[in-house]
């Protein structure tokens, strides 16, 4: 198999499944931290507090991705690495943890010295555990956290890197509200659907944090493999939604889906 020369060949990862220090230099829990720490919840009683231990680990972790012959990396920041939040009169304010962003600082310098393009990730689903007592992605004010966060990732980094994700894998953040991914419970499907309007608002605002407050040219996205959550004109991605179809063949978010689609369909038809 031949291919263009300009091909990118890359690998990723995500903050929790590899970075460890789970409460080093600053950094706060997040949903993660949380979920794997209640009994029951991971086989064997796992957790990420050392994980791969990349957070001390990180060059010779870049030596093994040099040595794989790649030439890009994409990476997860955890929001709770950089930011944490003080309560003041009810109201959350964001804090800057400047240990969190010197150590992507360090990774993102040594992923450039060995000819390797960092590819940076925005949100892999550890939101800071904080947010979520005060309803997480059911809470319209998500989009605003989010964007703080995603301005003040942009402003330092995008000097050096050119490739930003906003959202990896939306489902599975609805997924964290069926019980079977962090925060662990379960909500209504009208719920789901307010969760997903949230997730559709914090791209929309992540995109202007990041076009705001960047130093260079960019690219941005989103992780297309889900992109059927994109619900816009009676469409999931490319399929057609009609009336009683479920358009997507990912279980466990059929009667979300399927629920938006009828509401469309009854609209369309008064």
């Amino acid at each position: 198999m031949n291919f263009n020369k300009d091909f990118i060949w890359g690998c990723a990862t995500s903050s929790y499944q590899i970075e460890g220090a789970a409460s080093e230099d600053g950094k706060i829990p997040s949903i993660w931290d949380v979920y794997a720490d209640e009994q029951g919840r991971i086989r064997d009683g796992k957790n990420g507090r050392i994980a791969c231990d990349h957070y001390h680990r990180y060059k010779e972790d870049v030596k093994l991705i040099k040595d794989l012959g790649v030439n890009a990396y994409r990476f997860s920041i955890s929001w709770p690495r950089c930011f944490s939040y003080t309560n003041e009169r009810g109201i959350l304010k964001p804090v800057i943890n400047e240990k969190g962003f010197d150590f992507y600082d360090r990774l993102i310098d040594e992923l450039l010295e060995n000819g390797i393009d960092p590819w940076i990730t925005l949100y892999h689903w550890d939101l800071p555990a904080i947010l979520e007592t005060q309803g997480g992605w059911r809470n319209r004010d998500i989009h605003n956290w989010i964007a703080d966060y995603s301005a003040e990732v942009a402003k330092r980094f995008s000097d050096r890197v050119t490739k930003f994700f906003t959202l990896n894998e939306m489902p599975c953040i609805i997924g964290g509200y069926m019980g079977w991914m962090a925060p662990g419970f379960q909500v209504s499907e009208k719920e789901h659907i307010n969760i997903v309007h949230n997730m559709l608002l914090s791209h929309g605002n992540m995109t202007k944090a990041v076009r705001a407050n960047a130093n260079n040219a960019f690219t941005l996205s989103k992780d297309t493999k889900y992109v059927y959550l994109w619900i816009n004109t009676g469409t999931v991605s490319n399929i057609q939604i009609e009336k009683g179809t479920t358009a997507t063949p990912y279980e466990p978010y059929i009667p979300s889906v399927k629920m938006l689609a009828e509401e469309k369909a009854d609209k369309s038809e008064t």
